[in-house]
């Protein structure tokens, strides 16, 4: 009789999958086109169905667990992301974005440790290589960060994150013509990319070369402009212009475009910062010494592995703040 009935559940499974058109992986399909225009909620509607059906699906698990990294709800896409490695323990896709979530919580060691088990299992992968080279910048390990770079480019001579990263890891060597160099490389392949105009124009100015700096920073507002005609929604379009503004001393438009950075996401990890240096900037009253403590004590509490090195820059609006209130 137990057979019967479980032979009876199969096939009512079976014959739900033949009557509604729709197997677990195609509702992953589903969820992925809907992930591919950010519509996060609708994906996960779909990756939900996908494992009702199947909960022995691992992608579906792992398309969950990238949407929640990405709405920052990190626990929950570990635990998902965990699931899709006990379900296939070969999936190298499901390890880095196990690391990428890591890395966003701050456990760098275990991030590391996920990256390494990917590379092991595909050691020919440039998108993972390029990540771990990511990390290790994070780490401050920036020789062996640009080792993981050269890798990542030497599989794939088009991969451009790799030369983008490999810039950022050599500026903060003082490395910057070799930097100009990466990111010079990044736009031949991607013309349109506000990020790197930005770094490139950082790179410029410590070499002294202040109008070519200029023009870059330019040309970020320029083509951060037009991602955020297309996608208004995207908090780091917004960042990316307001830095490009700090460094060419508008201050006032950057702090407009860090306060809609954080408007549309108060948790993304630059907007307070910069527009606390940007309150710095404009000094002159309390009111902008005032903002910019009270920004850079707000991006300590939430990112404060990351930003503790701005702790200087809230020293010097501290002592802007007290000389003015004593009216020196």
């Amino acid at each position: 009789m137990k057979k019967l009935i479980l032979t009876a559940v199969i096939l009512i499974t079976g014959l739900s999958q033949i009557l509604y058109g729709q197997t677990a992986s195609d509702w992953t399909k589903k969820a992925n086109e809907e992930l591919k225009n950010k519509n996060y909620e609708e994906a996960i509607i779909f990756l939900n169905k996908a494992i009702a059906l199947d909960p022995k699906y691992s992608k579906a698990f792992y398309s969950r667990g990238y949407i929640k990294c990405n709405l920052k709800k990190y626990d929950d896409a570990i635990t998902d992301l965990n699931q899709a490695i006990v379900l296939d323990p070969k999936f190298v896709y499901a390890y880095d974005e196990r690391a990428v979530t890591e890395l966003y919580l701050g456990h760098y060691s275990d991030a590391l440790s996920d990256y390494d088990r990917a590379i092991l299992l595909d050691a020919n992968n440039a998108h993972t290589y390029n990540n771990r080279g990511y990390l290790k910048t994070a780490m401050g390990n920036y020789y062996d960060a640009i080792v993981d770079f050269d890798r990542a480019i030497a599989l794939d001579k088009i991969y451009y994150p790799a030369y983008a990263n490999r810039g950022l890891a050599k500026a903060a060597l003082n490395k910057y013509s070799e930097a100009i160099k990466d990111y010079d490389q990044v736009l031949s392949l991607k013309p349109e990319f506000p990020d790197v105009y930005y770094d490139r124009g950082c790179a410029k100015e410590k070499l002294g070369q202040h109008e070519d700096a200029k023009t870059d920073y330019n040309q970020a507002i320029t083509y951060a402009s037009k991602i955020i005609e297309k996608h208004p929604k995207l908090a780091t379009a917004y960042c990316i212009r307001g830095l490009a503004k700090v460094n060419l001393g508008h201050y006032a438009e950057a702090i407009t475009d860090f306060d809609q950075a954080i408007a549309i996401d108060a948790q993304q990890p630059v907007g307070y910062n910069p527009r606390g240096y940007a309150y710095y900037k404009l000094g002159n009253s309390k009111v902008n010494y005032m903002m910019a403590i009270a920004d850079y004590d707000k991006s300590l509490q939430l990112f404060g592995w990351r930003f503790e090195p701005q702790l200087e820059y809230r020293k010097d609006a501290a002592a802007a703040l007290k000389k003015l209130s004593a009216g020196q």
